[in-house]
């Protein structure tokens, strides 16, 4: 007891300094949590060991021995849980295995987490342990990356929710609250989402969960982010990033970090992008954490993108593809393939762009990730308008209407307005692309979505040009082209000049 008291009531340093009075199976126990704290998996493996070594027939330390394993090596893992089965009953039919053997499997095989999961709650059930019961389901719960946003993932969040309240576990609740939001954002629905980060913020504050506070407002910040709240979604990220390095969650702080550069960059603020990329990618790397590592790349990417490096926009967009692809993550994968094909459509290839993102659109619309399936279709109309297929992007843009009307993604919505608008343009009535210009215009400067609204004056600088209005579309894509340099803008300022030079030489030869 006096070494429990000890590790919650001080800093875990030291509790593992006072512990060296103890005896050698309190020291082990002390030292494990110190090492489980501060992430140092391999030692905290072989500390585990002795412990089990020590003590061969204790439940409680076979699992500790097995779950710190899992960080390292989950076949080792699971072959320490085979050993903790061989234990005299009741302790190898105890239902902790089977939960522990489901999070081992967590996103490498879903089918045999669930069966493990499964086993777990009818043992948990029958043993009268609700906690077992609420913890295995959250562990199902956290399987996005391997069953998508899908139906069935949100049944199963539902049911850890309510798992974690019969349980009256205030703490897994809020959890469960937050992956469930996540889902519900994935699948475009925003006022939910946010609904339910909100929840799980009060819900963290109440039972003193720092790091779940951090986790609920940095993602409630992106549901502000979308619906193009960016300041609201500026403070509520500075705000979660000293809750993460309250707790030294080194992971939160990169991903905060990497919400910034978003923030700053669809705000035209490329150079405090930058720097918030860049001091996110420092820290990724120093932790290897290749899933933070992948989000930080794949904003790299977008920004090196919207300066013009087309070059340094691939090197990012193929290097997240690869780390997210390594860890099995569908997709966030499917995500940078779809920036891989508008980066495709900028290097002169849209049919190997129409390819690959009608590709990630399928799985999209498989995985019922609404607004990731319009985003796909933003990109597949451009691939098509740039291949002169306006009939085809016609019918792309008429097929994806209802989920344009449907996302409530105002970011989304303004994009997928603006390239509808493009095909407009395209066809024997361009009249009718100017409407959604004029409105795409206002919105976006409005929200401050400064990128949107440059390519939205070459959109508008475009019509005038094919409306007769030479003189008045030349001069807007000088001063098109000045505003976007003087922001950073390369590549549309690129788009700018050469659409002015094209019409001078029309002009020239009139």
């Amino acid at each position: 007891m006096e070494a429990l008291l000890v590790w919650r009531f001080r800093s875990p340093q030291t509790a593992l300094e006072l512990s060296n009075h103890l005896s050698q199976e309190q020291h082990l126990l002390v030292e494990g949590q110190y090492l489980r704290t501060v992430q140092e998996w391999p030692k905290a493996v072989e500390t585990y060991r002795s412990l089990f070594h020590l003590f061969p027939d204790n439940l409680d330390y076979g699992l500790l021995f097995a779950s710190a394993q899992m960080h390292l090596d989950a076949a080792e893992s699971l072959q320490t849980l085979a050993v903790l089965r061989r234990l005299p009953p009741p302790l190898g039919g105890d239902a902790r295995i089977d939960m522990t053997e489901a999070s081992a499997w967590i996103n490498r095989d879903f089918t045999k987490a669930a069966a493990a999961a499964k086993l777990a709650i009818e043992k948990a059930t029958a043993q009268g342990s609700p906690v077992i019961v609420s913890r295995t389901y959250g562990i199902l719960c956290q399987q996005e990356p391997s069953i998508g946003a899908s139906t069935e993932a949100i049944d199963i969040c539902r049911n850890a929710l309510d798992a974690a309240l019969a349980a009256k576990d205030p703490n897994g609740e809020a959890m469960m609250r937050t992956d469930l939001a996540a889902l519900y954002y994935y699948r475009g629905d925003l006022t939910q989402s946010a609904e339910m980060f909100q929840q799980a913020v009060r819900k963290f504050k109440q039972v003193g969960n720092r790091d779940g506070v951090a986790t609920a407002l940095s993602n409630f910040a992106d549901t502000r982010f979308s619906r193009g709240d960016l300041m609201e979604a500026k403070k509520l990220l500075e705000q979660s990033i000293p809750e993460y390095q309250a707790v030294d969650d080194k992971e939160g702080v990169v991903l905060n970090l990497d919400s910034l550069g978003d923030v700053w960059r669809q705000n035209g603020e490329l150079d405090k992008a930058e720097t918030a990329y860049q001091q996110a990618e420092v820290i990724a790397r120093k932790i290897e954490d290749k899933n933070a590592t992948a989000y930080v790349l794949n904003g790299m990417g977008d920004l090196a993108l919207d300066r013009g490096d087309l070059t340094s926009a691939r090197k990012r967009y193929e290097e997240a593809l690869a780390l997210r692809s390594q860890a099995g993550e569908k997709q966030s994968a499917a995500e940078s393939r779809v920036s891989l094909a508008k980066l495709a459509i900028e290097e002169g290839h849209a049919s190997d762009a129409e390819a690959s993102v009608r590709e990630c659109k399928e799985q999209f619309h498989r995985e019922q990730q609404a607004d990731d399936e319009l985003s796909a279709s933003i990109a597949l109309i451009d691939a098509l308008l740039a291949q002169g297929k306006q009939g085809e992007a016609q019918k792309e843009m008429e097929a994806a209407q209802r989920l344009g009307n449907k996302s409530q993604n105002r970011f989304l919505r303004l994009q997928f307005e603006l390239a509808s608008g493009r095909v407009l343009l395209a066809s024997d009535h361009p009249d009718a692309s100017r409407p959604l210009f004029q409105g795409v215009a206002g919105v976006a400067h409005r929200s401050g979505f400064v990128a949107l609204e440059f390519a939205d004056d070459l959109a508008l600088a475009e019509f005038a040009n094919k409306t007769k209005h030479g003189s008045q579309a030349q001069m807007e894509l000088r001063a098109l082209q000045k505003s976007a340099s003087s922001k950073g803008f390369g590549l549309i300022a690129r788009k700018a000049s050469q659409e002015s030079s094209v019409l001078r030489r029309s002009i020239g030869a009139m």
